[in-house]
């Protein structure tokens, strides 16, 4: 089967399932945040006891670390349990639990993903920016080590502010640039965890095949995340009011975004929905 990922596809099979989902998705994320609302308390105490022998730079680190171990399991939990929704399955919030059996290929397929993500954006922006990098760093450093401490000077704070936001513009469009290559990069590493969740594949299989899949579709996916941010972009204009932007961020755009990721995992095993449906011209939306 092919496992080419269609744009026009993806927008039809994204809304169906957003359709079909929503409520459950509404549920599963109230669930996701208040357990990551815990494990980040939990992190932030631990990473707190060890922050003077870690530093500023290494306590974040740490914590990252912590909480991505935690939450990414989590977050495909939500890709089982819409599947079984979208399949007209008995839904069992369990099941998205179950993701944890397989919490270290998820982690190291994480830490992967950053590691290499991260490399090419750190190397592009010092290899383009040179010593302003270093500056960006350095004031960054200032700003949450001064936070840390709790010697907030107001006038400090918005001289680092100031310095901050100067190179920043001055530096908009290689960032732009940087920003777009190291989305692509990003790109690379999206499908492997599904490999893992949906067809128990090692973390070296997940990969090739992840990689391979991604490589074969790399425009497209861009395009769709592309076309998605300017979706989100669009509705800004309304979440400026603070209350109905929380909902409509809640209740619309991180759902509509899971249902999207969901259609195109759908694409890229063809044969899931072949043996869980009698009707996969339905389920991919084909005449």
């Amino acid at each position: 089967m092919s496992n080419k990922v269609s744009f026009g596809k993806t927008y039809s099979m994204g809304f169906r399932i957003f359709g079909k989902t929503l409520g459950w998705q509404i549920l599963y994320l109230i669930v996701f945040f208040i357990a990551a609302m815990v494990i980040s308390l939990l992190t932030s105490v631990i990473t707190g006891v060890l922050s003077g022998l870690l530093g500023v730079i290494g306590t974040i680190a740490i914590n990252q670390l912590l909480s991505s171990f935690a939450t990414t399991p989590l977050t495909y939990g939500f890709a089982v349990i819409s599947d079984h929704a979208y399949q007209g399955k008995n839904v069992e919030f369990g099941s998205a639990f179950s993701t944890y059996k397989k919490i270290v290929p998820l982690f190291l397929l994480y830490l992967i993903s950053a590691v290499v993500t991260g490399g090419v954006f750190l190397g592009l922006t010092y290899a383009l920016m040179g010593q302003d990098v270093i500056e960006l760093v350095n004031l960054f450093s200032e700003v949450m080590s001064s936070a840390q401490s709790g010697m907030t000077n107001s006038g400090d704070m918005q001289m680092y502010g100031e310095e901050i936001v100067a190179l920043i513009m001055g530096n908009i469009g290689v960032l732009t640039i940087v920003g777009l290559i190291t989305l692509a990069v990003g790109v690379i590493f999206f499908f492997p965890p599904y490999y893992v969740v949906f067809k128990n594949d090692s973390v070296g299989d997940a990969l090739s095949k992840g990689i391979n899949s991604s490589l074969k579709n790399l425009p497209v996916i861009i395009l769709i995340m592309i076309s998605l941010y300017i979706v989100i972009a669009i509705m800004a204009v309304i979440m400026i009011i603070p209350i109905l932007g929380a909902l409509i961020w809640f209740l619309v755009i991180l759902p509509l975004v899971f249902s999207f990721m969901q259609a195109i995992f759908r694409q890229m095993e063809p044969e899931i929905s072949e043996t869980q449906t009698s009707d996969l011209d339905e389920i991919l939306d084909l005449e």
